[in-house]
């Protein structure tokens, strides 16, 4: 009761406008945090052309890995269309008739 009597609490507007203070002094002090070092933030030392190569290589043997899937499923499906089609053929040979284009 004595802290009431010597700084009494602000209410009102006041009351918004300091606490509208303190978050900013928060916001503040996180974005002058001194957890992050130079080296993060500037990119320390790694070499940035060997990690775009890294990634460029990373990307050249997924799009080979992608393209070899694409081939075989090129190939399976080709291989079914080459099979429907010597069935179609066989069935039209062994149906022929005098209007056909196979004739004898």
């Amino acid at each position: 009761m004595v802290m009431d009597e010597l700084a009494p609490k602000a209410t009102g507007h006041e009351a918004k406008v300091e606490k509208k203070f303190a978050r900013s002094f928060e916001r503040r002090q996180r974005d002058h945090s001194p957890e992050m070092r130079d080296s993060a933030i500037m990119g320390g030392g790694d070499n940035f052309h060997a990690k775009l190569q890294r990634r460029k290589q990373s990307m050249e043997e997924r799009r080979q890995h992608r393209q070899q899937q694409d081939n075989s499923k090129i190939a399976v499906y080709q291989a079914k269309e080459k099979a429907k089609m010597a069935a179609l053929l066989e069935l039209a040979k062994a149906n022929r008739s005098e209007n056909s284009l196979w004739k004898s």
